[in-house]
């Protein structure tokens, strides 16, 4: 069985340039109809030898927009989210945190770590 290939129809302009949002959202949900829960897991499939974290994050996308936008939760409330185990993370203590700083041989040092503790952000967006 081929795959068929669905196209959006271009929206009538009412008016100069105001897209008519009506016929548009209508012609989407039309368009949404034809879509089953074996598509879905075709699609779904694609993402099974990614991270369960990049499979739950497709999979969350997809229950949102079914379910919230096309009222359409039958077709994925059957799928199971990943489980993801929870990893603590390590966070040193400001004892700690002090002998490091307190370690740093030059101001250039001590200056760089007090950007990236007091900004919170990553070397590669910190300086750009």
């Amino acid at each position: 069985m081929g795959r068929r290939r669905f196209e959006l129809p271009t929206p009538r302009l009412s008016g100069q340039d105001n897209y008519d949002t009506d016929e548009l959202l209508q012609s989407f949900k039309r368009f949404c109809e034809v879509i089953t829960k074996d598509n879905v897991r075709s699609f779904l499939s694609q993402y099974n030898d990614n991270s369960p974290r990049t499979y739950r994050y497709i999979l969350c996308g997809l229950t949102v927009f079914f379910r919230d936008f096309l009222d359409a939760g039958y077709l994925v409330d059957t799928f199971k989210f990943p489980y993801i185990p929870f990893e603590f993370k390590w966070i040193p203590r400001h004892e700690e945190l002090k002998k490091f700083y307190q370690s740093l041989k030059t101001d250039k040092a001590r200056a760089l770590f007090l950007v990236y503790a007091s900004s919170g952000l990553e070397e590669a967006k910190c300086f750009h």
